[in-house]
């Protein structure tokens, strides 16, 4: 039996929450909510990902059989449509990984001089994308191709979230009252 689907997905989606919000409780200990929260917030984006793209989709025994490399052909194996956007697999890449952009972007402001690691956390965030697929080629099981389109898609949405919190970051200091 293969563990999948949009249930599965949910509930490891929940207890990701629930295990990164405890470990928040204890650092806020230490920290404070203001810097904390941002932080729980970011890791618990990227365990989203891990579990939204990792997790097989259904719970039928997948068709795809493991590749020894990833494709290279520019929306390549990708299907055109997907269950959750009607806008296509390409759209549902994107937006999944603007979130984790605009976190990484509110936890970085959390410190001095923090938004100068905006750029390599970017990178960081494009690395993981490129991990994943490298997953999802290894573990035929996961009914999943490793697709270079996915992680330029992936990429994307990380410029997009780390774009728009940069715009917040900056109103957020326009319109905080000067001590």
């Amino acid at each position: 039996m293969v563990i999948g689907g949009p249930t599965a997905m949910l509930v490891l989606v929940a207890l990701s929450g629930v295990a990164t919000g405890l470990v928040a409780l204890a650092v806020a200990q230490r920290m404070g909510w203001r810097r904390t929260v941002p932080m729980w917030l970011l890791v618990w984006s990227l365990a989203c990902l891990v579990v939204i793209t990792l997790v097989p989709s259904s719970t039928a025994t997948p068709v795809v059989v493991h590749t020894e490399v990833c494709s290279f052909d520019y929306d390549g194996p990708a299907p055109d449509g997907f269950w959750i956007i009607p806008g296509g697999q390409r759209l549902l890449n994107t937006l999944v990984f603007i979130p984790s952009g605009a976190l990484l972007v509110w936890t970085l402001g959390q410190f001095r001089r923090g938004l100068r690691w905006v750029l390599p956390g970017l990178l960081a965030l494009a690395g993981c994308s490129v991990a994943i697929e490298l997953a999802q080629q290894k573990v035929s099981r996961l009914g999943r191709a490793c697709d270079v389109t996915d992680m330029v898609d992936n990429t994307l949405g990380a410029i997009i979230g780390v774009v728009l919190g940069l715009m917040a970051v900056g109103v957020a200091r326009l319109v905080k009252p000067r001590r």
